[in-house]
């Protein structure tokens, strides 16, 4: 949806902008959705401080801890969609795996 905030990464960016609330992943972890493409052999640039594994890790934690449930799976691309309760949660745990 239009208003919906949005993470996702580098070079995905540009075609989400007309949105009031888009983030580069790391940051906004804790959006309503996250949209990433991880096919292999794009520019380390598009993950912007993250590996494309790191990204993989972060997105596979944030299902598996049930913060983000998987809505769209099209071939290396993946759009998750946030359950509501686990916002702040998401975004704490995020921060803890950046620091370590």
């Amino acid at each position: 949806p239009a208003k919906s905030s949005v993470a996702t990464q580098n070079n995905l960016a540009p075609h989400l902008s007309q949105r009031e609330k888009i983030y580069i992943l790391p940051e906004g972890v804790g959006a309503e959705y996250i949209f990433v493409d991880l096919r292999q052999g794009q520019n380390q640039w598009n993950f912007f401080t993250l590996s494309e594994k790191k990204i993989e890790n972060i997105l596979q934690d944030l299902i598996k801890t049930e913060q983000y449930f998987l809505m769209i799976k099209e071939g290396d691309s993946f759009l998750l969609k946030k359950k509501e309760e686990n916002q702040e949660k998401a975004k704490n745990r995020l921060q803890s795996k950046n620091e370590s």
